[in-house]
């Protein structure tokens, strides 16, 4: 993200005890300050993921494109790697990051068009060299200096290797991190990854896009996705109205996707066949009810191309008896969806079982 400011505070940022990073190292450094290239965080990134080194695919004689991706708050969002295994097609493979404690998630694959193939193997040629900065003409505001300074950029880890080719030449491997802020080769060609694998999975080029920042975090968002995968899609996309409902004042949109045919069952309080929103009405003030909820999906399923089934939680954070802290409050929810004559998918059924907290250690 880049903000202007006046130069004298920028003169505040760099007047701390702290030497001056080289560009190396900030490509490297994640917001938290987390060194990105060290050997022991490749590691625990390939280990998160479930992945090899390159270096074994290199000897295994694979051709591979692989990124890794790092939002502005050094969170790992995904990692994606279009393979060309030796005797093998071309394909794409998002891999999804494990939960702390949690199970390995099987990886998205899907085939590479060769044309598609060929040209992104053409765009990575150059991604591991670095560019020299271009100076840019000052800019003032009112007889003063103004300066851009890049907070909270992406971080990409690049990888490529290449096998070994008739008449000697030996199988080849590079490498390179890179942070938004450089706005340099790797970051571009991270950027085209995450482009050139999305219309490869159909079902996740069905989301909205407006609602991710980035094609690989739509990519992400696919995981939750089963069974009739359009359809779920579709469903996804509605959910978006229900998670950001923080208000009564948002019942106009949430309403859209209740009817008077819609059951509501909260941990044994029924709703069911009343005024057009009145479901809708009910639910919000549920949802909102001792302090907001966030809607936890945990997955999506298609049952047919016109019944969806939603599986989540309902979280808030609430405090303990004695005060000291707060926790999670955690309540199952589960809808299902259905396809209805004006092409929308609505809510036919919701259940809310019993809230439950973690008990004390």
């Amino acid at each position: 993200m880049g903000l202007q400011v006046r130069s004298f505070l920028l003169a505040l940022l760099l007047a701390g005890p702290a030497h001056a990073q080289s560009e190396a190292d900030r490509d490297c450094t994640d917001d938290n300050g987390v060194d990105r290239c060290a050997a022991a965080q490749q590691a625990r990134v390939r280990a998160l993921y479930g992945v090899e080194t390159i270096e074994a695919h290199r000897d295994a004689g694979d051709q591979v494109r692989r990124v890794f991706y790092v939002d502005g708050y050094g969170y790992d969002i995904a990692a994606i790697a279009f393979l060309r295994r030796a005797g093998h097609d071309p394909e794409v493979r998002v891999h999804f990051k494990r939960e702390e404690g949690g199970p390995l998630h099987a990886p998205m694959v899907a085939p590479v068009p060769i044309d598609d193939w060929e040209l992104l193997i053409e765009r990575s040629a150059h991604f591991d060299r670095a560019l020299v900065p271009r100076p840019e003409p000052p800019r003032f505001e009112n007889g003063e200096e103004l300066v851009t300074v890049c907070l909270h950029a992406s971080l990409y880890m690049a990888e490529a290797t290449d096998p070994a080719r008739e008449g000697g030449e030996a199988a080849t491997l590079r490498r390179r991190a890179e942070g938004g802020c450089s706005r340099g080769t790797t970051g571009a060609f991270a950027r085209e990854v995450s482009r050139a694998a999305l219309p490869l999975f159909p079902h996740c080029a069905l989301l909205n896009p407006s609602h991710y920042r980035t094609p690989a975090d739509q990519l992400v968002a696919c995981r939750v996705l089963s069974g009739d995968r359009p359809a779920a899609a579709q469903v996804r996309n509605q959910l978006e109205a229900l998670s950001w409902a923080d208000t009564m004042a948002e019942l106009p949109e949430i309403a859209r996707l209740f009817d008077n045919r819609t059951r509501i069952e909260w941990n044994g309080e029924l709703h069911a066949g009343r005024e057009a929103d009145g479901a809708a009405r009910f639910f919000l003030a549920k949802m909102l009810e001792g302090g907001r909820r966030d809607l936890v999906i945990d997955s999506i399923e298609g049952l047919s191309d016109r019944r969806v089934r939603f599986r989540g939680n309902l979280v808030r954070s609430v405090a303990r008896p004695d005060g000291q802290e707060e926790v999670s409050e955690t309540a199952p929810v589960e809808m299902i969806w259905e396809l209805e004559y004006r092409g929308r998918f609505m809510i036919r059924s919701l259940t809310v079982g019993p809230s439950a907290r973690p008990r004390r250690r």
